[in-house]
């Protein structure tokens, strides 16, 4: 039964006719989120950012910029199996520094358009006010120089399969999420009832955004639970994060939260959906998607 419903919902993503962002070439850059990488530069600029953790329960961004120009994008840093299979989809530019084995692996047999730093150095520098390795950055306008060499197909943008409209919730909004990845590491987003969006939160302080000098603020909110564990016989204690098959979590958008219900087939994008089945809706603006493990993290809301 489990595996005709799978069939099921991989159709349904087929067909649907989900919400694009016209025919774009996205840059998606892997971004440190080490204490000693924050304040970022250019994480309130992209479209989609996704974050996970990486090896010793320190997470990691990933962020995608859509006809975006941004000045300065980072701490640049390595890349992920999970992360490379999340963003092949995208069909997008993939720029980090190094990764795992595994990463490697992931992006050799899934065709991505790589642009690593340790082999195309042109087009990042070090920051010499920052400690190395959390003083490596690049932008929008030498990733663009970078597609002269490297080629990038041009893609369609998935957006969950979700439908794009303003909304607002006007009976009880949630106005406060905490998402409690491990004893040293929470994130919180609080509601902010006029822009109609989140402010989001570090360990308590606000998330800021270096290149702005914002706080970091999410239009809507992605949380997907899943199966992470750590990779036998790994010295690194690096992750195996499941984000293949089917899984729950919730979404934020305009003060509701949505519990919903994820499907992800190999090359394929995450699709979202409600408990009956039907498209989501996400309010026009940037996403912030949360990967969290299933098993310790803890989620609050209120």
């Amino acid at each position: 039964m489990k595996k005709l419903t799978f069939v099921f919902l991989f159709i349904l993503i087929i067909i649907s006719q989900v919400a694009y962002a016209g025919n774009q070439r996205p840059f998606i850059v892997m971004i440190d989120n080490h204490k000693d990488a924050r304040p970022q530069y250019g994480l309130g600029s992209a479209n989609i950012v996704y974050e996970a953790l990486a090896e010793g329960g320190i997470p990691r961004y990933m962020a995608v910029f859509i006809n975006k120009t941004v000045k300065k994008i980072g701490p640049v840093r390595s890349a992920r199996e999970y992360f490379v299979k999340l963003a092949s989809p995208y069909k997008g530019l993939y720029s980090h520094c190094g990764g795992s084995l595994y990463a490697y692996i992931a992006i050799k047999k899934l065709n991505i358009c790589d642009l690593d730093q340790l082999k195309h150095e042109g087009y990042f520098w070090r920051d010499k006010n920052k400690k190395q390795p959390h003083n490596l950055f690049t932008s929008t306008l030498l990733l663009k120089k970078s597609l002269q060499k490297i080629k990038v197909q041009s893609s369609n943008i998935s957006y969950f399969g979700a439908e794009i409209k303003t909304y607002k919730d006007k009976s009880k909004p949630i106005n406060k999420i905490v998402i409690k990845y491990n004893p040293s590491y929470m994130v919180t987003y609080m509601y902010d009832k006029e822009k109609n969006g989140y402010n989001r939160y570090i360990n308590g302080q606000k998330d800021i955004d270096a290149l702005a000098n914002t706080q970091i603020f999410a239009k809507n909110i992605i949380i997907l639970r899943v199966y992470t564990h750590v990779r036998k016989n790994d010295k690194e204690g690096r992750l195996i994060v499941k984000l293949e098959g089917m899984g729950t979590g919730m979404v934020l958008s305009g003060g509701k939260l949505t519990p919903v219900r994820w499907v992800k087939h190999k090359k394929e994008p995450i699709f979202l959906m409600d408990k009956s089945g039907s498209k989501i809706t996400l309010n026009p603006g940037n996403i912030w998607v949360e990967i969290v493990p299933k098993e310790n993290a803890q989620l609050f809301y209120k």
